[in-house]
């Protein structure tokens, strides 16, 4: 054997040695860096639809309660004070009965007067007068569960004819404090009432 091949044989050293280390090396490391990514990706995944699913739960539950608002009334308590306010200008759509919670409402005007029916009992406003039309304890409930127990008083006062509509200013007072948004969930959409 000549030196020259000797040399070639102690250069290339033992079988399988003769590949550089980092040459050896060089095919695992990537598949293990995207392994990690996309284990890394699927774990955001899931977070990003478990909190998708949790968003779409509570939504549906605020609406199911929402919607489930229901109120009930029975006679006032006796001797109650009413330090709770709201007032809104409404529109009544002349001759249609309306419902406030359980109350019954139709007005029906002719020029400068209204006949306002509340539960079957009439009351005839002109232009400016003020009525108490209804005194009622109302609790309300949410999902079947009560959240507000009150009692309230009902004052209308006649604006006067605009279209088809009979305006009035509609006083809600309180014994205790209700969320305006509660109020407005009993108010119907027919009347179109503006808090003022």
């Amino acid at each position: 054997m000549g030196e020259s091949e000797k040399d070639q044989k102690e250069s290339a050293g033992p079988r399988g040695e003769g590949t550089p280390l980092s040459a050896r090396g060089q095919n695992s490391i990537p598949e293990k860096s995207t392994s990690r990514s996309e284990s890394a990706q699927k774990k955001k995944s899931r977070r990003a639809a478990i909190l998708f699913i949790a968003v779409v739960v509570i939504v549906a539950i605020v609406l199911a309660a929402y919607f489930s608002i229901t109120v009930h009334q029975s006679p006032p308590v006796a001797n109650a004070s009413y330090p709770w306010t709201t007032q809104y200008d409404v529109l009544f759509p002349d001759g249609k009965q309306e419902h406030i919670g359980s109350t019954t409402i139709t007005a029906l005007s002719y020029q400068d007067e209204v006949i306002i029916d509340v539960d079957d009992n009439r009351e005839r406003l002109v232009v400016g007068e003020q009525r108490l039309i209804s005194e009622r304890r109302a609790i309300i409930t949410m999902l079947g569960i009560p959240i507000v127990d009150t009692n309230y008083q009902m004052y209308v006062t006649f604006i006067g004819v605009r279209g088809s509509d009979d305006e009035f200013y509609l006083i809600i007072k309180t014994s205790e404090q209700v969320p305006q948004f509660l109020i407005e969930r009993i108010l119907p959409p027919d009347i179109r009432a503006r808090p003022v």
